[in-house]
């Protein structure tokens, strides 16, 4: 049965922040992660190429050089500085223009174009999420009360967020964040939140267990060891957790 004190403290309102911000981390001039989407994003800012003002032109740079950054970007900065895959390969592969989508685009008024590109973070890192994937089948197993998903709160330890954290307790892993291998390339392991009432955060379902963080190391979310042993308890055969259904409570 879920603790009353537990999800009220859960579901306290932070007054300093809005509810359904999102939880984003920039990593260098026009490129930030949003770890509540979970997708890379990247604004280039782009003049008309010629005196006569077309903005057309001026955006079909922009995205050219969007493809080009973004490719650049995931090998080289943002996977291992930003994403924070302790293990990634040295190489993801190449990303291609169907990989990233236009997000959102500017028209200003001194005829320039702003656009930014979006790539979603399960995109980039397909490849390594494959290879540790969960390929066996997973039958749900009758060990008490199903929970459709898991809620961790970490507020107030500043911890960071990352594409595949580990759940942790003194005995051990809990969770290592692999993926059903039909999900990997349609959700990240985890969500990233700044209130428990934020819509990402539904993505853990209608009934999730509640755990609070006690610390973080790294891409290692620590939990005590009674919480360690409800999931393990509750999760480790049935499959929920390796569907995208984790959701964690950071600060802003």
């Amino acid at each position: 049965m879920m603790l009353w004190w537990m999800v009220a403290a859960l579901a306290a309102p932070q007054a300093s922040e809005p509810w359904n911000a999102q939880i984003t981390r920039r990593l260098g001039d026009g490129v930030e992660v949003d770890w509540t989407d979970m997708m890379v994003k990247l604004r280039v800012r782009q003049a008309p190429p010629s005196k006569d003002l077309d903005t057309r032109a001026a955006e079909q740079l922009a995205i050219d050089a969007i493809t080009v950054r973004i490719g650049a970007f995931v090998d080289d900065v943002w996977v291992r500085d930003g994403v924070r895959v302790d293990d990634v390969p040295s190489s993801l592969g190449q990303i291609t223009d169907d990989d990233w989508h236009v997000f959102e685009t500017t028209y200003r008024t001194d005829h320039s174009v702003e656009v930014t590109g979006a790539l979603m973070l399960q995109h980039a890192l397909g490849r390594w999420s494959r290879d540790r994937a969960l390929v066996s089948d997973v039958v749900a197993a009758d060990h008490g009360e199903q929970f459709s998903g898991l809620v961790l709160d970490a507020r107030g330890l500043k911890a960071q967020p990352s594409y595949a954290p580990v759940l942790q307790d003194a005995q051990g892993v809990v969770w290592d964040a692999r993926m059903r291998i039909e999900e990997v390339m349609e959700k990240a392991p985890v969500r990233w939140v700044p209130d428990p009432a934020h819509p990402a955060a539904g993505r853990a379902g209608g009934h999730p267990m509640f755990a609070r963080v006690l610390s973080f190391d790294g891409t290692t979310l620590v939990l005590s060891d009674a919480d360690g042993q409800r999931i393990r308890d509750a999760f480790a055969e049935d499959g929920v957790l390796a569907q995208g259904t984790v959701v964690v409570v950071v600060d802003r």
